[in-house]
């Protein structure tokens, strides 16, 4: 119904347009890719978010990037939230889950700005260990660390990336932004979109 589309006005990172995603009512909407597991046990993914003013009520908070799992009752690996509070305004939250069902979160303070948002997983080595972690940076700034995780056979049921508005509050209006969803299973670092379209340039690539 016209809610998520290629705009310019969404471009970030040095592209030509981007994801916009118009907030009106409560259907979920989302750009969706199939994840397969890596052999590496470790993906790293890279996005950028606008808020671009989007109206939110006190608490109110929506996803923005789910990595889903076929596990029963457990669904999600790790999302990132966009949530609104009176007292601070915009934050990102990330919540990860473990094999056991149990919810971890984290928030970071996010100014009405574009920002790219970058997090490294890495799964236990063990279904008996619980030495997963994943670090979480914003505009490359490393703002979360977690360590001792159990997720060993979380980690082996991930299915797919999901990049949108879904499970939004009902005090959220307005538009936001989406651009340059990628992606790794070494855990190298990805970093803004710029530099890769300087090394692309330097070798005599194009891009897009």
């Amino acid at each position: 119904g016209g809610d998520l589309s290629q705009a310019a006005g969404a471009a970030m990172g040095g592209t030509k347009g981007g994801m916009q995603f118009v907030i009106d009512d409560a259907t979920a909407i989302y750009g969706d890719k199939t994840q397969t597991i890596p052999g590496s046990n470790r993906m790293r993914w890279r996005y950028y978010l606008d808020p671009n003013g989007v109206t939110m009520a006190n608490g109110d908070k929506f996803s923005t990037l789910n990595v889903h799992t076929t596990t029963g009752g457990i669904l999600n690996l790790i999302l990132f939230q966009l949530q609104f509070t009176s007292g601070t305004g915009y934050q990102l939250v990330v919540r990860s889950k473990n094999d056991s069902g149990a919810n971890t979160d984290n928030t970071v303070n996010l100014a009405d700005a574009p920002h790219y948002i970058e997090c490294d997983y890495v799964r236990a080595a063990t279904n008996v260990s619980a030495d997963g972690s994943y670090r979480v940076w914003v505009d490359g700034v490393l703002e979360i660390t977690e360590t001792s995780i159990d997720n060993f056979d979380h980690f082996g049921n991930m299915s797919n990336v999901r990049v949108g508005v879904s499970a939004r509050d009902g005090g959220t209006s307005g538009t936001i932004f989406i651009d340059e969803i990628t992606a790794n299973d070494d855990g190298a670092e990805i970093g803004p979109a710029l530099r890769a379209v300087r090394a692309m340039h330097h070798h005599g690539m194009r891009a897009a």
